[in-house]
């Protein structure tokens, strides 16, 4: 309960500030973009299947289509 409250002191500081970042800036479809390709791109390549590939592709499965919803609320509040 303690590491918790201590990660929060932290951790919460920086979402505001990156949840300011996604609505308000002026870069901030692009800069999603960006790190969405670049994330695609700089992943490495295997041969074979791994659970590791699989958490990987988990991640960025759910970090795409988030790019397309977070898009829209920056127009509206821009």
């Amino acid at each position: 309960m303690i590491l918790a409250a201590l990660l929060m002191v932290f951790i919460i500081p920086a979402l505001d500030y990156i949840d300011d970042f996604q609505l308000k800036h002026d870069y901030a479809p692009y800069v999603m973009v960006g790190v969405t390709v670049a994330a695609a791109l700089m992943y490495p390549s295997i041969d074979e299947w791994s659970t590791c590939r699989g958490d990987t592709m988990l991640i960025l499965g759910t970090w795409r289509p988030k790019v397309g919803l977070i898009s829209p609320n920056w127009c509206d509040n821009y």
